[in-house]
């Protein structure tokens, strides 16, 4: 079965690669087809902005889909050599289409850009086992003054499936209460409930206000 999740876990397209790689852009997706096993079957991978690549395999001869490659229960020599064959050129898409980035929100990477810039610091990241999660911290005292996170909605008590970036900034007690009182911002994640508070990077909250708590954090971090 192919693992296009694996392959293209924290990647973002980058178009202008990718048509120079030979992808054709048709209404914000990018296609291309090309052929594999000598020519026995062709691959048609469609890429967009957001989202995983699609990955179709066609049997050159009678033009059907061959499916098996995307089923976990198919196995044979055949099935594995046809999926090989698929990995080895979305690998190769991977490595000239894309960058790897792994916040992949806007406000992520805006909250970023704006930390080297201010403060000249870029996110550390300290967790093997937790890949997706870094830290800001102040270079003269070593202090954290933000956390860059991604959770579960579960975890983070909001409705809906999937996950969020998160930030996590310093706060006085006393804005901690009022800010989390009115749901705009939520309780720190893993972080003391009475001195941190958490945001997501969903756009609800406006960059210039984000970038005017990470500034108090910063100073909370003296």
């Amino acid at each position: 079965m192919l693992d296009i999740p694996g392959i293209f876990q924290n990647k973002a397209l980058i178009p202008e690669q990718a048509l120079e790689f030979g992808f054709v852009e048709e209404n914000e997706t990018y296609i291309r087809t090309s052929k594999i096993l000598n020519g026995q079957f062709y691959l048609t991978i469609r890429l967009r902005n957001s989202g995983l690549p699609d990955a179709r395999v066609f049997d050159a001869e009678s033009g059907e889909e061959y499916v098996l490659i995307h089923l976990a229960e198919a196995a044979g020599a055949f099935v594995g050599m046809v999926a090989e064959a698929c990995e080895r050129e979305l690998q190769e898409v991977a490595a000239h289409c894309f960058e790897t980035r792994v916040f992949q929100s806007r406000q992520a990477q805006e909250i970023i850009a704006y930390a080297q810039t201010r403060y000249g610091d870029s996110p550390e990241f300290l967790w093997k086992k937790f890949p997706n999660n870094a830290v800001f911290r102040r270079a003269d005292t070593g202090k954290w003054y933000g956390a860059i996170l991604t959770a579960s909605h579960a975890k983070l008590g909001l409705a809906g499936d999937g996950t969020a970036e998160i930030l996590d900034l310093r706060a006085a007690p006393e804005d901690v209460a009022r800010l989390t009182a009115g749901g705009k911002y939520l309780p720190g994640y893993h972080m003391n409930k009475k001195h941190w508070i958490t945001v997501c990077l969903d756009g609800r909250i406006s960059l210039e206000e984000i970038c005017a708590r990470m500034e108090k954090s910063y100073i909370l971090a003296k």
